[in-house]
């Protein structure tokens, strides 16, 4: 009798145990598929911003919105008035635009590093020098990007056409292609700098004019001096340049707190 009790007593354990292991695994396949399961629409929180967040929000995303509206505009204006010299003219852009956008997302990612590091610093004599070493980053990127980006132009043109008259045009665009790429970096790392320090007033009020005497600089290198497809990369240029040497003026040039580098962020 006591050997069956042991027994009985064995018996109950393990249906126990095998009772509790099915429920764990019951447990663990339903948290999977919860964890699977994307979450429904009426899960997700809702909520209507207030007034100050709202306007918060505004107050930077309105600036932005407008930046990339000009620079939509005056790059479409560019490639249309280069698209309009000859067929071949608009080939040989569409190649070297591929390239120049390929190689220009180093100039987004300067932006973006800058936008991350350099708030903590402002209104500290700090914030002068990590702009600085930003953009002394930036400019060794540009160096690497137009090299590279002008060996793929003039070494391998046959990678994107046979037409000798294209390879041609593709060419004579490589080194102005080449130095706005370049420039292209480093303005975008300055640029980067005013958006972190949220000198947006300064940044719309410049780049307006900017593109428009941009556009003006390819009207003259088409009418007057013949230059064809090259003209939109000479143009662009210019206009890297020019919003680099305003960007350093606003951030190194002018004295005390009148840089936007040397005022911290409100909360």
């Amino acid at each position: 009798d006591d050997f069956n009790d042991v027994d009985d007593v064995r018996a109950s354990y393990y249906e126990g145990g095998v009772i509790l292991e099915d429920a764990e695994i019951e447990a663990e396949i339903e948290a999977d598929e919860d964890a699977v399961t994307p979450p429904s629409l009426r899960a997700v929180p809702r909520s209507i911003p207030g007034l100050a967040e709202a306007t918060r929000f505004l107050k930077i995303a309105g600036p932005v919105c407008f930046l990339n509206s000009i620079k939509v505009l005056f790059v479409a204006s560019l490639v249309q008035a280069v698209t309009a010299i000859s067929p071949a003219s608009s080939a040989a852009n569409g190649v070297m635009t591929a390239i120049y956008f390929f190689f220009a997302v180093m100039g987004d990612g300067v932006s973006q590093a800058a936008q991350t590091f350099l708030p903590p610093v402002l209104g500290s004599r700090r914030a002068t020098g990590t702009a600085a070493m930003l953009l002394i980053a930036a400019a060794g990127l540009g160096a690497l990007n137009a090299v590279a980006s002008a060996g793929v132009a003039l070494a391998m043109p046959g990678l994107f056409t046979k037409s000798a008259e294209v390879v041609a045009i593709m060419a004579e665009c490589a080194p102005a292609m080449s130095v706005a790429l370049a420039l292209h970096t480093a303005s975008m790392g300055s640029e980067g700098c005013l958006l972190a320090a949220r000198d947006m007033k300064f940044m719309s009020l410049c780049y307006a004019p900017n593109a428009a005497l941009a556009y003006g600089t390819l009207t003259a290198c088409v009418g007057s001096f013949g230059m064809g497809a090259s003209a939109l990369w000479v143009a662009l240029a210019q206009f890297h340049a020019c919003r680099l040497a305003a960007n350093g003026v606003r951030m190194f040039v002018l004295p005390g707190r009148r840089s936007p580098l040397r005022r911290k962020l409100a909360e």
